[in-house]
Parts: C-alpha cells; structure tokens; sequence
C-alpha cells in the first residue's frame, strides 16, 4: 500500500481525498478535519479497543461532542490580521502549526520549529526516506539470578552503600535487597532536573504485592509524588521488572538524593503497616503488609558507576 494512503481513511480502511483546502494544497483543515476526526474515529465503549492509562476509563477519553470553533472565531493574543501577516509566507507543511502557535502568543516560536526540522533533515540528508536509529544497549540487572547495581555495587569507589535503610515496619528476609538496577540517567534537557533509576524486588519467599511510593521530577527542581504498583511480583531478581525514576533533591552544599517508600504487602508477609491510600491499595485485611523507607544517593562519589 502506497504510503500516501495511509493518512486519511475512514474506519473501513478506505482512502478519503484530500480536498485542496485555503487554496494551500494541504488537505483536510478547521471544520472539514474535526468532522473527519469525529465522524470516523469517535467510537463507543463497545467498539473501543483503547488500553486505558493507569487509573482512567473510557469516561476518561471518550470523545465529548463540542462544538467547533473556527479558527478565526477564536480568542488569540495576536489579531487575525497579525497572525496571517506572519504565517502567509510559510510552507504548507508548517501554516496551520505557525497559526496556532501565534494565537497562542507564540509568533516567533515557529522559526525555532523550522530551525530543528532543517537541522534534522540536514543530518541525514534530504534523499533519505527515513532515519535509521540504532537501539541502545541496556544495562543488565540481574545476573544468573544475582542483582546488579544495588546499593553496594552501583558506585564502586563508594566506601559503603549509597543505599540508606531510613525506617522498616519489619525485617528484610535474609538480607536480600529490595532496590536494585541503579543508573543514573542522562538530563533530558537543561528543563529538567537530576533523576536516579531503581528497580524494586520482593525479597519475600512468596509472590506478594509491592507498592512504591516516591516522588518524580517536575521541571529542573520541582517534585510531585507518585505511586507504582505491582501485583503477585514473583520474588528474586526480575529482568523485566519495572524501572521507576526517582527525582532528586538538591540543596546547596548537599549530595543530591532521592527518598522512596516501598510496601509489600501478602500472606508470606510479616507486619502491620498500612499502604497509603494514593497508592490505590487493594484489601489487605487479612494479609500482612510491611513498610521500607529509603534514601538512595543521585551520584557517585567520584561520578564512576559500575
């Protein structure tokens, strides 16, 4: 199938034509897109095949019938006048993207967008269909069945662990650890702040229930608390568990760290702690549930990870 088809088709998979719209040859816009959107591909819950995100619904993403509002009927920080004063000179491909980003207020955010995508297309070159993007290697966090980067072997130079035990409502078994797979990843971008990646275990005999509670990085110093959950984890160390991101706090003068609290939660468990309710926890009335709090550093000492 030719790769122009694969565009604008209605639910049968039949191509729909592209009417030249604005005299600007770029298909579908304004009134004739949203009709498009919503006659074709607002579905109901019977025939929705969405995976929802965590804690959402269909309620949560269903389409809501609005009333369209024309471009030109909008409220913008520019005038019309100005916005199309700006934008009538530019490539079809970037007229309706520069439009909206002016009413926005945002008239010369535009020439940055250009900017990146010429960069890009300079890189790998014009008469490439696409970019080849090679996957990166992933760190391994288990080895034959042993743990890697816990808090004794992520940092070598480190004198001792870079893993503190905080507070526990109850003993770890055997001295297994629960926090394991630490990296340090690259910055996003100069936005956002320092994060340390962690890998939770159930050092319990049994499959039980493990819950983190931590907090995750919100622009470069800002955090939000969040919650991970995971049901019937199988004990020992998993390769496809979950990474989680820890956000990290910075104070002058202070190695930067991460404070997470992670609750597991089962028959095999010993204890009576209490899983915090923004966690969603299921009922354990009958089951035990014990409390860890750790703190775990955000760099080596030297800044060299295993």
């Amino acid at each position: 199938m030719e790769k122009k088809w694969n565009d604008w088709m209605d639910v049968t998979g039949e191509r729909i034509d592209l009417p030249n719209v604005y005299g600007k040859g770029v298909g579908k816009q304004g009134q004739e897109a949203y009709d498009y959107c919503s006659g074709n591909w607002c579905v109901s819950q019977e025939d929705s095949m969405f995976v929802y995100p965590k804690d959402a619904t269909y309620d949560d993403v269903k389409c809501h019938n609005e009333k369209y509002i024309p471009f030109e009927e909008q409220e913008c920080l520019n005038s019309n006048f100005h916005i199309e004063e700006h934008c009538k000179d530019l490539k079809p491909v970037m007229y309706h993207q520069c439009r909206v980003e002016c009413c926005a207020g945002n008239c010369d955010g535009i020439e940055k967008t250009i900017e990146e995508i010429e960069t890009i297309i300079n890189k790998f070159g014009k008469n490439e269909t696409e970019p080849v993007y090679s996957t990166p290697d992933i760190d391994p966090v288990c080895e034959g069945g042993d743990y890697l980067g816990t808090g004794e072997t992520a940092c070598p130079s480190a004198s001792g662990s870079i893993v503190k035990l905080l507070h526990q409502t109850g003993d770890i078994p055997g001295g297994e650890p629960i926090i394991y797979g630490i990296t340090y990843p690259h910055t996003q971008d100069d936005d956002h702040g320092r994060e340390v990646s962690i890998r939770v275990a159930n050092p319990f005999t049994g499959n039980s229930d493990v819950y983190v509670r931590y907090e995750k990085k919100v622009g470069e110093f800002a955090n939000d608390p969040d919650c991970e959950k995971a049901l019937n984890v199988i004990p020992g160390c998993q390769t496809e568990s979950t990474e989680i991101l820890l956000g990290c706090i910075e104070y002058p003068g202070v190695p930067p760290f991460a404070l997470v609290d992670i609750y597991v939660a089962g028959a095999f468990v010993s204890g009576g702690a209490t899983v915090e309710k923004c966690c969603h926890p299921e009922d354990y009335s009958e089951a035990g549930v014990v409390k860890y709090s750790f703190k775990v550093m955000c760099e080596c000492p030297d800044g060299a990870t295993a």
